[in-house]
């Protein structure tokens, strides 16, 4: 990006469903300017059902230079897992914004397979950000709220929040 004197980026995972959290927290580095920082933390639910203490997850710096403009993330109720948890890393950086519509909220460890192959998803623990902050079943909300991929969007050939992203950064 450096080297294209690139200085906005508009990333759009409103149709991102997850992936690989280890994969969204190395791309997430790649926007960190500085020092690591705790983005959540997570406590599981113990054999007895009780909560275990809460564990720390840091996002750290990449190798390479990383991106020095501002950041647009945009989010939708598809945004899940994985891209959930990138989301919740770039929502911690103070050069991104996110505008669209809250996510998922499916941002716990769930999956597991038998063996027989099958695979059975329950929710394991509470991922909290570092304020305490719960978004299961409620989803991370943007900073700026506008319509995802409605019907009214659809019939009118819109998509507002790419329209607020470019908005957003013609106010810079």
């Amino acid at each position: 990006f450096t080297s294209e004197n690139v200085d906005k980026l508009v990333l759009d995972m409103r149709r991102n469903g997850g992936g690989n959290a280890n994969v969204s927290y190395e791309l997430a580095g790649r926007f960190l300017r500085g020092q690591s920082r705790t983005i959540f933390s997570e406590r599981r639910f113990t054999q007895g059902g009780s909560l275990s203490g809460p564990v720390l997850t840091t996002l750290s710096p990449e190798d390479r230079p990383p991106f020095d403009g501002d950041l647009v993330l945009l989010i939708g109720p598809i945004t899940g897992s994985a891209a959930e948890s990138f989301t919740f890393a770039i929502r911690s950086l103070p050069h991104a914004t996110l505008i669209g519509a809250p996510t998922a909220g499916v941002l716990s460890r769930t999956g597991r397979v038998l063996p027989n192959q099958w695979a059975v998803s329950l929710t394991i623990g509470q991922i909290a950000s570092p304020e305490g902050e719960l978004f299961e079943a409620v989803g991370i909300p943007p900073d700026i709220t506008v319509p995802v991929f409605t019907d009214a969007e659809y019939d009118a050939e819109r998509d507002s929040a790419i329209e607020a992203a470019l908005d957003f950064f013609a106010s810079d």
